[in-house]
């Protein structure tokens, strides 16, 4: 029985040390996501963004456009169908570039387009945010392509 309480520590001393370099990777690898920045819009070609809004929330997406027009923005998918959510259209601010946004309007997967005018190529925002209708726990996944003209 002596004998077994040494060997005891020592084996869980081996295991930790041969656990401890993968137990200093793991952060790196769980943390290793890097989130892509939106491309430049061609001058008519689409760019699709997507997301999530949850109960009570708020998802900013980005898009760019790389010379002044006007912005078409249409929701083109929505799961579950058929819940409204708020959409304001805006632009970067302050030193920590957030979103402000004005103007928010109801939108649904295959509804009416909105249409936003815009002076100069830059970076915009889309405040995507739940009207109340969002009841599900895990949100509603909402895609929207944009054009410039």
């Amino acid at each position: 029985m002596i004998a077994v309480r040494t060997i005891a520590p020592r084996t869980i001393g081996r295991t930790v040390a041969l656990m401890a370099p993968v137990a200093l990777l793991a952060p790196l690898i769980a943390c290793s996501y890097t989130p892509t920045p939106p491309s430049n819009l061609p001058p008519t070609g689409p760019q699709v963004v997507r997301g999530t809004v949850y109960p009570g929330g708020t998802t900013t997406v980005w898009v760019q456009s790389a010379q002044q027009g006007t912005f078409n923005i249409q929701m083109t998918e929505e799961k579950p169908a058929g819940v409204p959510l708020s959409v304001a259209f805006g632009g970067p601010t302050g030193a920590e570039a957030k979103c402000e946004t004005e103007g928010p309007a109801n939108m649904v997967a295959g509804g009416t387009p909105r249409r936003e005018e815009i002076a100069t190529g830059g970076m915009y925002c889309l405040d995507v945010s739940d009207t109340g209708s969002v009841t599900q726990k895990n949100g509603v996944d909402f895609t929207f392509t944009v054009t410039v003209h």
